[in-house]
Order: structure tokens, then C-alpha cells, then sequence
């Protein structure tokens, strides 16, 4: 029981990643291959204003250096993580954002992971290196000072966490509803058109990057609250292509796709590799059949379907409306569609 929560945790967490990189990827068009470094930088936050200071006692027996530091009552540390994350996100757009092509985006993105993981691996005073933090306190830790003591304080975490998915689904969903979210998939569609109706392109797709990766960075700490461990050793690119692939397959453009996702890869695929006879002597025959099966899965439901197991949802209005017959009641008033005659008179 205690192995199904922890891994419930897990997917729960990550379902709010998946809404994240889908408002990036699935509504905007932004391919952020250094997605993973935002979860990171949640993650990393939360944990060193959760763990206490550095040169205590305990990491002085653990052997860990890292910056600032403090022991803040939750949900402080989750707090000052996702502002963090949200700060980081905003260099990043400003970086990213200044040239229109799609290209220049997707490998900007990758340096700077690049140069953020390995300087965060390299020096040891500032992240404890390719070691990561230990002993990071747990929710019921930090405020009471216990610790998962049953699987009752399990369970209840994994509440807390199916809380912040299911606010995190209901802001997304309202945002991708409201006039941004209609902007934003407008310039994903035609950044050129977009501009042509005064949508500001750069200003809209940065908006979304910095939403989702303030998303990551929620996900973040309230993973590593529940894992008790940072490594940038575990956090490399192939867990943004993971989580990609996770969001393409349950359905870019569709943010119960993306949780869906979730589900099937991190919850069915990646834990059944646990089911191998033999796999529990042997943690690499586990990660290869994982990057396997992940692998073959993916090519076999793109070649099925295309746009995923749960394709986006197009809004489709009724002949009359688009001849412009309609009255504004008859499509709740959201919209009135008039055509131009070659004359240029409005009908």
C-alpha cells in the first residue's frame, strides 16, 4: 500500500508538469526543451528553505553545502520555490522571446539547460554538486516535526497534492477559455495573422512560458517534498523528452490529455517495468525496458493517431453562423461572424 502511494505522489506531481509544458507546447507552440530545469528550480527551493540552514548539524553529517538555506513552515518553502521559478522563467523568456523563429527558441533552450545543469553539477558550494540534498524534510516533517509515521500521513499528502493538480487543471482550463488563451492559440496557429488582428506575439508566448513554468516549479516542490532528495544528476533532458512524449501522446492541446498521459507513461509504463522477473536485482534492466517500451509506445500511438489518444477540441459553430445568418443569441453571444463582399460592403 505504502509503494502505491508513494507512487500516486509521483504521478500526481507530475500531472502538474504535464499541465504546464501542454500550456508551452499544446496551446502556445513553444517547444521548451528545458522544461526539466524549472521543475529543478522548484524543486531545489522548496527544499533548501525546508531543510534548515547549511552547517547544521545534520548536513554537517551528510556532507552538504548549498546556498541560503532556512527552516520556514510550510507552505512557505513552496511558496518562495514557485516565485523562484517564475523569476527564472522570466530571464528565460526575455532570452528566448527576441527572435520570431521556432528554431532559434528550441536550441537556445537547450544551451541554457546545458550550461545550467552542468554548472549547477560542477560547483559543489552552491548545489552540493552532482550529490544533490538529502534528508529533505517531508510535509508532516516540516510541520510537526514527525514524518511519514503511517500511511494515513501518506495518504494525506497525496490529498494535499491532488489538491494543487486539480487547482492547477481548473486555471488552466478557465485560462485557455478566457481571451489570452484564444490569443495564445492564435499565434500558435499564424504568428503573422495574430499580429494582423493586434495580438503582441512575443508578449503572448511569454505569458505562457512563464504561467508553465510556474506550474513546473509548483510540481517541483511538491515532488521533492515527497521524494526527500534534489540530484541534477536525475533531472536531465531525457526527463523533458519524457514528459513531451507524455503530453504529444495523451494530446497536445488538451490539458485532461496531458494529465492522461501522465497517467499511462508514469503510472502503467514506468512502474510495470518493476513487474520483469528478476528486475529488482538489476536497476539498469529496469530503466532500459522503461526507454523502450516508452519508446515503441510512442512511435505506435503516433502512427494510430496523430494528435494524440485525446486530440484537442475544436469549437465548432454552425453553418448559419459562419454565413453570418445568425443573431448573437443563438451562439450565446460569444461570437458574430460578418462576410466581406468583393465590393468590400459588410453583410
Amino acid at each position: 500500500m505504502s509503494y502505491l502511494l508513494i507512487v500516486g505522489i509521483f504521478v500526481v506531481t507530475n500531472m502538474i508538469a504535464a499541465l504546464g509544458l501542454n500550456l508551452q507546447l499544446g496551446f502556445g507552440g513553444i517547444v521548451n526543451l528545458a522544461f526539466i530545469l524549472f521543475f529543478a528550480c522548484g524543486a531545489y527551493f522548496t527544499a533548501v528553505f525546508t531543510i534548515g540552514p547549511p552547517g547544521s548539524s545534520q548536513d554537517h553529517l551528510l556532507a552538504q553545502t548549498y546556498l541560503f538555506g532556512a527552516r520556514f513552515p510550510w507552505p512557505l518553502p513552496l511558496i518562495i520555490g514557485v516565485l523562484a521559478t517564475i523569476a527564472l522563467g522570466y530571464v528565460v523568456a526575455r532570452l528566448l522571446f527576441r527572435n520570431e523563429r521556432d528554431d532559434f527558441a528550441g536550441l537556445a533552450a537547450v544551451a541554457i539547460f546545458l550550461i545550467c545543469w552542468n554548472a549547477v553539477g560542477d560547483w559543489g558550494g552552491l548545489f552540493n554538486g552532482w550529490n544533490g540534498l538529502s534528508a529533505i524534510p517531508q510535509l508532516y516533517q516540516s510541520i510537526s516535526q514527525g514524518g511519514y509515521e503511517s500511511q494515513t500521513e501518506m495518504a494525506v499528502y497525496l490529498g494535499v497534492c491532488a489538491v494543487f493538480a486539480a487547482g492547477s487543471y481548473w486555471y488552466c482550463q478557465r485560462l485557455i477559455l478566457s481571451p489570452f488563451g484564444r490569443s495564445l492559440k492564435a499565434v500558435r496557429e499564424n504568428r503573422a495573422a495574430a499580429s494582423a488582428l493586434g495580438i503582441n506575439p512575443n508578449q503572448a508566448t511569454r505569458k505562457a512560458f512563464i504561467i508553465g513554468c510556474a506550474l513546473a516549479g509548483l510540481s517541483g516542490g511538491l515532488f521533492v517534498q515527497g521524494a526527500t532528495v534534489w540530484s541534477p544528476s536525475t533531472w536531465a533532458l531525457p526527463e523533458t523528452v519524457a514528459l513531451i512524449a507524455a503530453v504529444i501522446l495523451g494530446g497536445r492541446g488538451n490539458n485532461f490529455g496531458s494529465i492522461m498521459g501522465i497517467v499511462f507513461f508514469q503510472g502503467i509504463l514506468n512502474e510495470g517495468a518493476h513487474l520483469i522477473p528478476g528486475s529488482a536485482q538489476n536497476g539498469n534492466l529496469i530503466a532500459a525496458t522503461q526507454w523502450i517500451v516508452i519508446s515503441l509506445t510512442t512511435v505506435l500511438v503516433l502512427w494510430a493517431r496523430p494528435a494524440g489518444i485525446f486530440p484537442e477540441r475544436k469549437r465548432i459553430w454552425p453553418k448559419d453562423v459562419s454565413r453570418g445568418l445568425a443573431k448573437p443569441d443563438q451562439v450565446s453571444g460569444e461570437l458574430l461572424v460578418r462576410t466581406v463582399d468583393s465590393a468590400g460592403e459588410t453583410k
